[in-house]
């Protein structure tokens, strides 16, 4: 499987820590070349590992903003098609599928106590399928983490792009139509591309 190594590990949590850190820096604090940094950098970002940079806002500085946990229980046949509505809403922060008595798991974050509640009776009860939904209001935050728990030799979840099987090796990253697209060989690679120019041709 396509892993992490302790030196990428030492970079992401560099970067993590400070988004801005030049080339030159990340290479004196871990004793490596400038183009080692740079080359795993661009490595980490084509992989999908590295999103993107961004700032990291504090939440606890935002008076007026508050958050709450839904847990959301839905109908199997349509966990899916809820799912998607649910993220396409702009207050919903995070969703996740989850076990056991609920389907789903949201974070909201709202413009105050007031707007949790009218934000399930307004937003949420137009969406069907929904059967039972529970809410929890954020009152304090003791810990909050943006980043996931890094360790060396994590396996990632790279997947081809035409075939859907998990990469065990660095896989060919090709741009198309402004797309970043992954696969597990040369083969894969051409019949994307084929099914690509088949549905343009049809269209």
């Amino acid at each position: 499987m396509v892993k992490l190594d302790r030196l990428d590990v030492e970079i992401l949590k560099i970067v993590l820590e400070d988004g801005r850190a030049q080339y030159k820096d990340i290479a004196e604090k871990l004793h490596v070349s400038i183009p080692t940094v740079k080359s795993r950098l661009e490595r980490l970002q084509e992989l999908g590992v590295i999103k993107r940079f961004t700032a990291v806002i504090d939440r606890a500085k935002l008076l007026e903003k508050t958050r709450a946990v839904l847990l959301i229980k839905v109908a199997p046949q349509a966990l899916a098609s809820t799912a998607e509505k649910l993220a396409a809403i702009e207050e919903v922060r995070e969703l996740h599928t989850v076990s056991g008595k609920y389907s789903l798991m949201a974070v909201i974050e709202v413009n105050g106590l007031h707007e949790v509640t009218s934000f399930i009776s307004n937003k949420l009860s137009h969406i069907d399928g929904l059967d039972d939904v529970e809410c929890l209001v954020v009152m304090d935050t003791h810990k909050e983490e943006t980043s996931p728990l890094l360790n060396e030799d994590m396996a990632l979840n790279v997947r081809c792009d035409f075939c859907k099987a998990l990469i065990v090796e660095r896989p060919i990253v090709e741009y198309i139509d402004g797309g970043r697209y992954y696969f597990s060989s040369p083969e894969c690679l051409e019949a994307f591309k084929q099914k690509i120019r088949k549905k343009s041709n049809t269209t």
